[in-house]
């Protein structure tokens, strides 16, 4: 029996944009910042950190730590400010660094309204959740506060889209089961472009020991992977955003930079993969009038080399 595939509405030939890319690391208020941290091997966890008191609980305290997450301009995002004071700290973040990768997209947020555009955010835990659920002061806006049910609901509402809405929680892979289900929906027809959304916090020391109780977090607080002395890895803060669409004009743009080699831009150089279409397809797009036409690369954050 054949079954039709719901995922071939798009020309097979054709793959899917990662257009726009942002985010906050420990230590690094963006990825240029990452990657020179990464080049420059700097140590990014910590124990010296005031999130909660070491003193009462014996397990590895080190973690990875983003900057400022007590800031947010809530008056930019139209939210009232008894509204911010209870958000979920990853919810004003998400807000923030999409701001970001959609105009690292070379896209006016604005022109969003009104566009099926899907929103997916890949969230587990809220550590903020205890906290909030017990100040009576704070009533019913606790619930919406520290749901992260709702932060994609939030981030759609704000840009005025139209497209599918929701959390995935698949644990530790959300991110990459999010990105899956973008691919799907666009590849489907479903929408026309996908906001994923992503992030994790270290913030109370009952989540932390509980990971150390599963025996799967270092005693000593160093990753060390395939190496014979790992034992285990170090939780992290981290806020990442990515932006897929089927715009090829960016793709023309990007083949531009990486033509030209310019040093230090942020998109020096990307990567094609999974892509049936080679390198000389790529020039002929540039020379091509503007279409929607879905072409897939992958830019790494970190410098890679062309692929063909």
């Amino acid at each position: 029996m054949n079954r039709p595939n719901s995922y071939n509405s798009i020309d097979a030939e054709e793959e899917i944009v990662i257009s726009g890319i942002a985010g906050r690391f420990p230590n690094s208020d963006n990825l240029k910042e990452f990657q020179e941290n990464l080049f420059n091997k700097v140590d990014l966890g910590s124990s010296d950190h005031r999130r909660w008191n070491k003193s009462y609980y014996s397990m590895p305290h080190r973690i990875g730590q983003v900057n400022n997450i007590e800031k947010f301009d809530s008056e930019f995002f139209n939210i009232p400010a008894t509204e911010a004071h209870i958000m979920e700290p990853m919810s004003r973040m998400l807000l923030e660094h999409t701001y970001e990768a959609i105009i690292d997209a070379g896209v006016n947020p604005k022109e969003l309204q009104g566009t099926r555009t899907s929103v997916l955010t890949a969230l587990s835990v809220s550590e903020t959740r205890s906290y909030f659920s017990f100040k009576p002061e704070l009533a019913r806006l606790s619930m919406i506060g520290y749901n992260v049910s709702f932060v994609a609901n939030q981030i759609s509402y704000w840009l005025g889209v139209t497209g599918q809405s929701h959390n995935i929680d698949t644990a530790c892979n959300s991110s990459n089961v999010a990105i899956v289900k973008a691919y799907e929906l666009i590849r489907s027809g479903e929408c026309d472009a996908a906001i994923i959304a992503s992030a994790n916090l270290c913030l109370h020391p009952h989540i932390q020991i509980l990971f150390y109780n599963l025996g799967v977090l270092s005693p000593n607080g160093y990753c060390k992977p395939f190496d014979e002395e790992g034992a285990g890895y170090m939780r992290s803060d981290t806020v990442a955003v990515r932006n897929r669409s089927t715009d090829a004009e960016f793709i023309s743009l990007l083949h531009h930079i990486h033509n030209d080699n310019i040093e230090g831009h942020l998109y020096r150089e990307y990567m094609i993969t999974k892509s049936k279409i080679s390198h000389n397809t790529i020039i002929k797009i540039e020379h091509t009038p503007y279409t929607k036409r879905p072409i897939c690369f992958i830019f790494s954050g970190l410098g890679s080399q062309c692929l063909e």
